[in-house]
Protein backbone atom coordinates (compact mmCIF):
# COMPACT_ATOMS: atom_id res chain seq x y z
CA UNK A 1 0.00 0.00 0.00
CA UNK A 2 1.75 3.35 -0.98
CA UNK A 3 1.08 6.34 1.49
CA UNK A 4 0.05 9.66 0.34
CA UNK A 5 2.79 11.05 0.79
CA UNK A 6 5.49 9.00 -1.09
CA UNK A 7 5.89 10.72 -4.51
CA UNK A 8 7.48 8.80 -7.25
CA UNK A 9 10.93 9.55 -8.54
CA UNK A 10 10.79 9.55 -12.17
CA UNK A 11 13.55 8.39 -14.58
CA UNK A 12 16.84 10.47 -14.47
CA UNK A 13 18.45 10.83 -18.14
CA UNK A 14 21.59 12.09 -17.18
CA UNK A 15 22.33 8.28 -14.87
CA UNK A 16 23.83 5.78 -16.77
CA UNK A 17 23.64 2.52 -15.65
CA UNK A 18 26.56 0.14 -15.35
CA UNK A 19 27.31 -2.66 -17.36
CA UNK A 20 27.42 -5.16 -14.32
CA UNK A 21 24.71 -4.53 -12.45
CA UNK A 22 23.09 -7.64 -11.83
CA UNK A 23 26.61 -9.58 -11.28
CA UNK A 24 26.63 -9.61 -7.84
CA UNK A 25 22.81 -10.45 -7.64
CA UNK A 26 22.61 -13.17 -9.99
CA UNK A 27 25.82 -15.13 -8.71
CA UNK A 28 24.27 -14.87 -5.49
CA UNK A 29 20.97 -16.83 -7.19
CA UNK A 30 23.11 -18.98 -8.74
CA UNK A 31 23.86 -20.97 -5.84
CA UNK A 32 20.73 -22.00 -5.96
CA UNK A 33 20.16 -24.07 -9.37
CA UNK A 34 16.78 -24.70 -9.14
CA UNK A 35 15.54 -21.54 -7.91
CA UNK A 36 14.49 -19.26 -11.60
CA UNK A 37 15.62 -15.87 -11.21
CA UNK A 38 13.89 -13.00 -12.64
CA UNK A 39 16.40 -10.07 -13.82
CA UNK A 40 13.63 -7.31 -13.84
CA UNK A 41 11.98 -7.89 -10.45
CA UNK A 42 12.56 -6.67 -7.39
CA UNK A 43 15.16 -8.31 -5.57
CA UNK A 44 13.16 -8.53 -2.21
CA UNK A 45 10.08 -10.12 -3.60
CA UNK A 46 13.07 -12.70 -5.38
CA UNK A 47 14.92 -13.59 -2.06
CA UNK A 48 11.35 -14.02 -0.77
CA UNK A 49 10.23 -16.15 -3.32
CA UNK A 50 13.86 -18.04 -3.32
CA UNK A 51 13.29 -18.52 0.49
CA UNK A 52 9.57 -20.11 -0.40
CA UNK A 53 11.09 -22.22 -3.09
CA UNK A 54 13.69 -24.08 -0.59
CA UNK A 55 11.00 -24.70 2.23
CA UNK A 56 13.16 -22.20 5.12
CA UNK A 57 11.62 -20.56 7.94
CA UNK A 58 12.15 -17.42 9.50
CA UNK A 59 14.58 -18.27 12.03
CA UNK A 60 16.37 -21.50 9.96
CA UNK A 61 20.04 -21.26 10.15
CA UNK A 62 19.80 -21.87 5.98
CA UNK A 63 18.02 -18.62 5.85
CA UNK A 64 19.98 -16.93 8.09
CA UNK A 65 23.23 -17.75 5.67
CA UNK A 66 21.24 -17.09 2.81
CA UNK A 67 20.10 -13.67 4.05
CA UNK A 68 23.82 -12.72 4.81
CA UNK A 69 24.78 -13.85 1.24
CA UNK A 70 22.12 -11.64 -0.38
CA UNK A 71 23.08 -8.95 1.81
CA UNK A 72 26.61 -8.74 0.73
CA UNK A 73 25.38 -9.02 -2.99
CA UNK A 74 22.88 -6.39 -2.49
CA UNK A 75 26.21 -3.97 -0.72
CA UNK A 76 27.80 -5.22 -3.52
CA UNK A 77 25.62 -3.98 -6.21
CA UNK A 78 25.24 -0.82 -4.41
CA UNK A 79 29.00 -0.11 -4.22
CA UNK A 80 29.02 -0.87 -7.91
CA UNK A 81 25.81 1.53 -8.83
CA UNK A 82 26.36 4.52 -6.58
CA UNK A 83 30.31 4.08 -4.71
CA UNK A 84 31.66 3.65 -1.73
CA UNK A 85 33.24 6.86 -0.84
CA UNK A 86 31.26 9.62 1.52
CA UNK A 87 33.89 12.22 0.39
CA UNK A 88 33.00 11.03 -3.38
CA UNK A 89 31.25 14.24 -4.71
CA UNK A 90 30.20 12.19 -8.03
CA UNK A 91 28.75 9.40 -5.94
CA UNK A 92 26.28 11.78 -4.21
CA UNK A 93 25.48 13.65 -7.43
CA UNK A 94 24.45 10.02 -8.81
CA UNK A 95 22.34 9.88 -5.90
CA UNK A 96 20.77 13.11 -6.22
CA UNK A 97 20.19 12.36 -10.09
CA UNK A 98 18.02 9.07 -9.05
CA UNK A 99 16.16 10.40 -6.86
CA UNK A 100 15.50 13.21 -8.65
CA UNK A 101 16.30 15.93 -7.04
CA UNK A 102 16.59 19.13 -9.08
CA UNK A 103 19.03 21.19 -9.45
CA UNK A 104 21.86 18.57 -8.41
CA UNK A 105 24.37 20.45 -6.12
CA UNK A 106 27.76 20.72 -7.36
CA UNK A 107 29.56 21.16 -3.55
CA UNK A 108 29.85 17.81 -1.91
CA UNK A 109 28.34 19.38 1.12
CA UNK A 110 24.81 20.28 -0.25
CA UNK A 111 24.53 16.90 -1.70
CA UNK A 112 25.08 15.01 1.44
CA UNK A 113 22.69 17.59 3.39
CA UNK A 114 20.02 17.40 0.68
CA UNK A 115 19.86 13.68 0.20
CA UNK A 116 20.23 12.87 3.87
CA UNK A 117 16.91 14.67 4.07
CA UNK A 118 15.32 12.72 1.59
CA UNK A 119 13.76 9.60 2.75
CA UNK A 120 13.90 6.83 0.22
CA UNK A 121 14.50 2.99 0.57
CA UNK A 122 18.00 1.50 -0.07
CA UNK A 123 16.35 -1.67 -1.66
CA UNK A 124 14.47 0.65 -4.16
CA UNK A 125 17.64 2.28 -5.03
CA UNK A 126 19.86 -0.91 -5.36
CA UNK A 127 16.15 -2.09 -7.85
CA UNK A 128 16.35 1.13 -9.68
CA UNK A 129 18.51 -0.01 -12.38
CA UNK A 130 17.78 -3.22 -13.09
CA UNK A 131 13.68 -2.59 -12.74
CA UNK A 132 13.20 0.90 -13.60
CA UNK A 133 10.72 1.09 -10.84
CA UNK A 134 9.96 4.53 -9.18
CA UNK A 135 11.56 5.06 -6.11
CA UNK A 136 9.16 7.09 -3.68
CA UNK A 137 10.51 9.81 -1.25
CA UNK A 138 8.91 10.20 1.96
CA UNK A 139 8.02 13.06 4.25
CA UNK A 140 10.29 11.35 6.99
CA UNK A 141 12.15 8.58 8.50
CA UNK A 142 8.92 7.22 10.05
CA UNK A 143 6.82 6.74 6.98
CA UNK A 144 10.49 5.54 5.62
CA UNK A 145 10.01 2.76 8.07
CA UNK A 146 6.45 2.07 7.71
CA UNK A 147 6.51 1.33 3.90
CA UNK A 148 9.98 -0.53 4.65
CA UNK A 149 8.14 -2.58 6.72
CA UNK A 150 5.26 -3.17 4.72
CA UNK A 151 6.93 -4.30 1.75
CA UNK A 152 9.76 -5.77 3.21
CA UNK A 153 12.27 -3.94 1.65
CA UNK A 154 14.47 -4.79 4.27
CA UNK A 155 18.25 -3.58 3.30
CA UNK A 156 20.76 -5.83 5.33
CA UNK A 157 22.61 -3.63 7.93
CA UNK A 158 25.60 -5.83 8.58
CA UNK A 159 27.95 -7.00 5.62
CA UNK A 160 31.51 -6.55 5.20
CA UNK A 161 31.14 -4.70 1.31
CA UNK A 162 28.99 -2.27 3.03
CA UNK A 163 30.94 0.66 1.91
CA UNK A 164 31.55 4.29 3.54
CA UNK A 165 28.94 5.84 1.95
CA UNK A 166 26.25 2.96 2.00
CA UNK A 167 26.69 3.00 6.10
CA UNK A 168 26.01 6.72 6.22
CA UNK A 169 22.58 6.33 4.10
CA UNK A 170 21.56 3.20 6.68
CA UNK A 171 18.57 4.17 8.84
CA UNK A 172 17.19 2.93 12.00
CA UNK A 173 13.81 1.22 10.23
CA UNK A 174 13.02 -0.23 13.47
CA UNK A 175 13.40 2.68 15.55
CA UNK A 176 12.85 6.11 13.61
CA UNK A 177 13.86 9.33 13.90
CA UNK A 178 10.94 11.83 14.21
CA UNK A 179 13.18 15.00 13.53
CA UNK A 180 15.56 15.89 10.73
CA UNK A 181 18.61 14.02 9.81
CA UNK A 182 21.66 16.17 9.13
CA UNK A 183 25.56 15.44 8.10
CA UNK A 184 27.39 12.90 9.84
CA UNK A 185 30.02 10.28 10.46
CA UNK A 186 28.74 7.46 8.79
CA UNK A 187 27.81 4.34 10.93
CA UNK A 188 30.30 1.39 11.88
Amino acid sequence: MVESSQVPCPSSARYELPANINSHIEQFFRKYPAFHFRSSAPVSAQFYRLCDSQGWDRHTKERDVAYRAYGDALSQTFNDTYGTEVDDLRSWQTLCEVIEIKPVPEILEECQDVVLSTHVNIVDLVDRPRTREPIYKFASEVELSAYTIQSGKFFPSESAYAGGLLRFLLRHIFNPSITSRTRRRPRG
